[in-house]
């Protein structure tokens, strides 16, 4: 699906203008700035994650679950290990950075499984 990697940057740079707004107007002594690689890091790990799944569903429909599964538990330990590393580093930020941290992982996450819900139903 051509349409996907675009749509999802568009919903990346929404998010990055949100993050702005919420910058200038609602924390202007307070900036989320660690958003502007939360916002990229996720889009990469989401593209690469998604094209893998496409081959897997070209070649692999009937195992398909398995390997979603397998895909949404690297994710999960790949992000989990970000965050506990950001934080570890940076404690003074830590309430406000997993909460940010947290929304941009639902946002891609439920993108991608409403995507890849589609393809598969299709298949």
């Amino acid at each position: 699906m051509k349409g996907y990697p675009f749509r999802l940057a568009i919903i990346s740079v929404l998010i990055m203008i949100v993050n702005f707004m919420i910058d200038s107007y609602i924390f202007k002594d307070f900036s989320l700035i660690f958003t502007y690689w939360v916002v990229p890091f996720f889009y990469l790990v989401t593209i690469l994650g998604h094209n893998w799944l496409l081959n897997i569903i070209k070649t692999q429909a009937k195992s398909f679950p398995t390997w979603y599964m397998l895909s949404v538990i690297i994710k999960i330990f790949l992000y989990f290990v970000c965050a506990i590393a950001y934080v570890w580093f940076n404690r003074e930020q830590a309430k406000e950075f997993l909460i940010t941290y947290f929304i941009v992982y639902l946002c891609f996450t439920v993108i991608e499984a409403i995507t890849l819900s589609r393809i598969a139903r299709k298949k």
